[in-house]
């Protein structure tokens, strides 16, 4: 279950956020600034990844700080285990 917050903070916010974001800024390079709808859009597609960029960091610190207290609490014993994970 940590893992799934790990890697959604390292993937989910660059395929979400910061991906379309440059695409936008790519697709349309050289039209940024002309007229206000394409300046709106530009603005909200550099708001995008400047989100992502922030969930990509808040959310890799505090999903590696929960993994780390997990370990000190005693909550996660071994990392692996050849326990039976079957149905």
């Amino acid at each position: 279950m940590l893992m799934v917050g790990l890697m959604s903070s390292l993937f989910d916010s660059f395929f979400g956020f910061i991906f379309w974001g440059l695409a936008y800024l790519e697709l349309n390079r050289g039209r940024w600034w002309t007229g206000w709808w394409k300046s709106t859009l530009t603005v909200i597609n550099i708001g995008f990844i400047f989100v992502g960029i922030f969930f990509l960091t808040a959310g890799t610190y505090a999903s590696v700080e929960n993994i780390i207290l997990d370990y000190a609490t005693g909550s996660i014993r071994d990392p692996f285990s050849c326990a039976d994970n079957g149905l």
